[in-house]
């Protein structure tokens, strides 16, 4: 049983964390997930765009899903949360952080908290009191003074966008720092804003506005145009004009994939693998660390992939590799390599792997790449892979990260639902060591 701390909050015993109790929202996946960094693929993707020894603001922090990570690689975390039941479990949470029970806006005063149920993240700040109402401190941002940078401010104010920029005009002209926004269009209205009238005030102000996630720019500006009267939400990045780099191996990565050589030719003696060389080093690293007994890779194609696997496994004088297809091209005999003609997700072929007792298995996924076949792909291997081995989920680079952008929902976006379900698994980025790999966050190792 949870151990009360007041009223609607609750500590989970074994992962120390408060809680809003009967909360749909972040509450709920600390709860499901007995952790507070919840929002995994979020966090790796902002994480990069903290300055060293900078200062992080969290405008919206509500219980600390993110504080909790920010304090983690910033020296000086500032968390604004007015919803006082959430600031309690902040509080407990993410002591460490400077924490202030108001909220951030244009001009000092105060404002009156409304709060929603049962999606308490969702609750938002009005200009009027009522009876179900709590008056909270607000204050522009510009008021404070920090003795070193501000590099990152994160922003989830439910509509107060707008004024909190615009209560931090001179913040943001000083320091330039990162800013990940979610912009909901309904929250927005509630203050008389919309979306454009966001993305003009942070073009005045010397800010590039980009999707949260690579490849999705005309995703985004059409959904805030064709739903303007909609809760659509969307994250976005704001980045200061002056600071947007120029991003070297994501444009090499670009040529290097648009010469097709990785297609056309680029062999393991003699027979096309259609991988990058970078990726090849680094599968022989892995199988000469983990020595698996079994690498099921899906999609054959010409074979190259299972004949260079194959010979991997020769050189360990250890292991075997099952290739799976629908539409194999005549690969290569290998006395270490099966194939096998069937949809790598057919009910009987998985459950025909769960009989069989190695003591350490490798996944290799590369046959469909749309999200969903790759999602299935995943929940069905998950299980076959064994504690310290990877599963790797090829060409991940995919639907704009950074090649393909019309693609649609691919393989990364299966890796990012399924790590929000599966804190087994961690994306090892030291395996990505060559700066340019095709499967970015696509090498997943099983921790436990």
């Amino acid at each position: 049983m949870a151990r009360k701390l007041g009223q609607k909050i609750e500590v989970l015993p074994d992962c120390d964390i408060a809680v809003i109790s009967g909360d749909c929202g972040a509450s709920s996946w600390a709860y499901q997930l007995r952790k507070l960094e919840t929002d995994r693929a979020f966090l790796d993707r902002v994480i990069p765009l903290i300055p060293k020894d900078t200062i992080v603001i969290d405008a919206g922090a509500f219980i600390g899903s993110h504080t909790a990570e920010y304090v983690k690689h910033s020296p000086e975390v500032w968390s604004f949360e007015p919803n006082p039941t959430a600031f309690a479990c902040l509080s407990y949470n993410c002591p460490t952080a400077k924490l202030q029970r108001m909220a951030l806006g244009e001009k000092e005063g105060e404002l009156y908290w409304n709060m929603v149920y049962p999606n308490c993240g969702g609750s938002f700040i009005i200009p009027y009191q009522t009876e179900d109402t709590i008056a909270v401190p607000v204050i522009p941002l510009d008021s404070l003074k920090f003795k070193r940078r501000i590099g990152y401010i994160k922003i989830d104010v439910e509509g107060m966008e707008c004024k909190l920029l615009l209560g931090a005009a001179s913040t943001l002209k000083i320091h330039r720092p990162n800013l990940c926004i979610e912009v909901n269009t309904q929250a927005l209205r509630r203050n008389h804003a919309t979306p454009q009238g966001l993305f003009d005030l942070l073009d005045d102000m010397g800010y590039h506005v980009e999707p949260m996630w690579p490849g999705q720019d005309e995703d985004y500006k059409k959904n805030f145009k064709d739903h303007p009267e909609d809760g659509f939400q969307w994250d976005i990045l704001a980045i200061p004009k002056e600071k947007k780099p120029v991003d070297v191996v994501g444009e090499f990565h670009k040529k290097y994939y648009s010469s097709c050589v990785w297609v056309t030719d680029t062999k393991w003696r003699g027979v096309s693998v259609q991988k990058s060389p970078n990726d090849l080093w680094v599968y022989q690293e892995i199988i000469n660390e983990i020595k698996p007994e079994l690498i099921i890779e899906t999609g054959t194609c010409f074979g190259g992939g299972a004949f260079f696997l194959g010979d991997m496994c020769d050189f360990n004088g250890n292991g075997y590799v099952i290739s799976i297809d629908t539409n194999n091209r005549n690969p290569p005999w290998h006395r270490r390599v099966k194939y096998i003609n069937s949809s790598s997700i057919a009910p009987d072929l998985i459950e025909s792997f769960t009989k069989l007792s190695n003591k350490a298995v490798m996944v290799i996924l590369d046959s469909d790449h749309s999200k969903d076949y790759v999602l299935k792909e995943m929940e069905a291997y998950a299980p076959l892979v064994t504690v310290g081995s990877y599963m790797i989920v090829e060409d991940s680079n995919v639907n704009g990260h950074p090649v393909c952008p019309d693609h649609g929902p691919g393989p990364m976006e299966a890796i990012w639902e399924f790590l929000s379900k599966h804190p087994e698994f961690v994306v090892d980025k030291s395996r990505e060591k060559f700066l340019m790999t095709q499967n970015p966050n696509g090498y997943l190792r099983k921790i436990k």
